[in-house]
């Protein structure tokens, strides 16, 4: 009858670790450092980026909810000339391009083990991107300047694993992906007056998946 009990006492505590243990073993806050990450721009496309933002979490419903909210700032400099991204065309291209997100979202999580966590959330977020590039060269001889400035918000639906080293700091990766309406306006200017650009202003839906991923390290408080 001993062993039953104590097999009983043995399940009931485990069960209560998984339910509702999160909160006694874990603090509620948490602030997390993006280490490393992909990130979509909207005109140069992919690009990796070291340290790109940071991210705020608060816990609750036992741990198994979380808020978050995070800002993320991506660059992509051409100090020296290059050929454009997919470009076969003897061109040169110079300038930058950099964007801000600001998203905002709900994460759940599960414990599979203990300190081992997979969530999923989902968030909105906010985007600005501004693209300045000097172009020059190529068969057609280019000498122009685009500048595209994109306005944007969408949908983040995300899937991740949390590592927890110890009550105060975990170890997190992620993979999301975007679906953002945009506003994009576009000046092109010729300095070799082969064309009258007007400059325009149009609605787009972009769309990105399986590319988009982050780690870092996540400490509570």
């Amino acid at each position: 009858m001993k062993k039953i009990l104590s097999a009983i006492l043995v399940s009931f505590s485990l069960s209560a670790f998984a339910c509702g243990g999160y909160a006694d073993l874990y603090p509620k806050w948490s602030i997390g450092v993006i280490g490393y990450g992909n990130s979509n721009m909207s005109v140069v496309g992919m690009q990796g980026m070291i340290l790109p933002g940071v991210q705020f979490t608060h816990q609750f419903g036992n741990g198994f909810w979380a808020q978050r909210v995070a800002i993320e700032y991506s660059r992509f400099t051409s100090p020296t000339p290059e050929f454009p991204p997919g470009s076969a065309d003897m061109m040169s291209m110079q300038g930058k391009e950099n964007r801000v997100l600001v998203r905002v979202g709900l994460e759940r999580g599960w414990f599979v083990l203990r300190g081992i966590r997979p969530y999923a959330a989902l968030d909105l977020g906010f985007q600005y991107d501004n693209y300045d590039m000097h172009l020059e060269g190529g068969i057609a001889g280019f000498n122009q300047r685009n500048e595209i400035k994109t306005k944007g918000v969408g949908l983040m639906p995300t899937l991740g694993l949390k590592t927890y080293l110890g009550r105060k700091i975990c170890i997190y990766a992620e993979y999301r992906a975007e679906a953002f309406l945009n506003d994009v306006d576009t000046k092109t200017t010729d300095y070799r007056g082969y064309a009258d650009y007007r400059p325009t202003s149009e609605t787009e839906f972009t769309l990105t998946a399986g590319k988009i991923w982050q780690a870092g390290v996540q400490v509570m408080f």
